[in-house]
């Protein structure tokens, strides 16, 4: 094992129970559809469960023979300027049902299975699998906590796609982690994450393989091999409602930052067809 986490062989793809975990309330409706549709799509047999605020259960009826609906857990921490919802992916920890569970802000396109990775979780001794952040941890606290001063320099943890291995040791190590750093954290969860990531070594880190970030250079590779990409604020208006966070550009200045970085246009057009293919269950296109 390294600080970066665990480092494991490609293993042999074992028959594992994959499990899906997604949550959204009303304004996050049509990015929820298009997910459940690819996740119908690439994992037939797998279980999906849908964590929604009880008034907005009826937005999300037309999915009730594809996913579970749940109500949102007890536990809620800091979320800063993020939905409060953002702390239900501390349920995967506790799943009894399945292997792996395969947690996913709504807001992606599913491009590839994940059965593979989810081996290399599984044949690793880690936890939980995630990509880094675009920003270090340090960026991800109004106060870097004393353990983490080390890693303060270190890419962040991204919650946008985790792979959880469940276990009521990582379930009660996730929710101290919580109840001792949430209230200095500014990307709720994911800023916890890396305490259990860098000072306890529980993560596998995952590069662009599993998760591409949609403003990233790689994004203009229609091959990128990426399981998913990840359309994090600001995002195109096709995606439906979206919410501006603090400090953020809007979507034209930063597809106009894109092609100064890159020197090429933003693949919008590419990307929202791919969207929609999933949002309206057009695979043969």
């Amino acid at each position: 094992m390294e600080d970066d986490g665990v480092i494991v062989s490609q293993p042999q793809i074992p028959d594992l129970r994959i499990g899906f975990q997604l949550a959204a309330d009303a304004a996050y409706q049509r990015m929820t559809e298009a997910m459940v549709n690819a996740i119908a799509h690439y994992h037939p047999d797998a279980r999906i469960r849908l964590y929604v605020p009880d008034e907005d259960r009826p937005a999300f009826a037309r999915l009730a023979d594809l996913v579970e609906l749940c109500s949102p857990p007890p536990l809620v921490f800091n979320h800063g300027s993020f939905h409060p919802l953002i702390w239900s992916k501390l349920e995967a920890a506790r799943a009894t049902d399945v292997d792996v569970v395969v947690v996913l802000d709504p807001d992606q396109i599913m491009y590839r299975p994940l059965h593979r990775l989810c081996a290399v979780l599984w044949a690793s001794t880690a936890d939980f699998g995630a990509c880094t952040d675009n920003e270090v941890v340090a960026a991800q606290f109004r106060r870097v906590p004393r353990e983490l001063d080390p890693y303060a320099k270190r890419p962040g943890i991204s919650s946008g796609t985790m792979l959880i291995r469940p276990s009521p040791d990582f379930y009660e190590a996730y929710v101290d982690a919580a109840r001792r750093y949430a209230a200095d954290a500014l990307y709720p969860d994911q800023s916890v994450l890396a305490i259990l990531a860098y000072t306890q070594g529980r993560w596998l880190r995952f590069e662009e393989e599993l998760q591409l970030l949609h403003f990233s250079p790689s994004v203009l590779n229609p091959d990128h091999g990426a399981c998913l990409v990840h359309l994090y604020t600001p995002r195109p208006p096709w995606c439906g409602s979206s919410p501006r966070r603090p400090g953020e550009p809007d979507f034209i200045e930063a597809c106009a930052e894109f092609k100064q970085e890159t020197g090429q246009p933003y693949p919008e057009a590419r990307l929202r067809e791919d969207f929609l293919a999933r949002l309206h269950d057009r695979w043969a296109a």
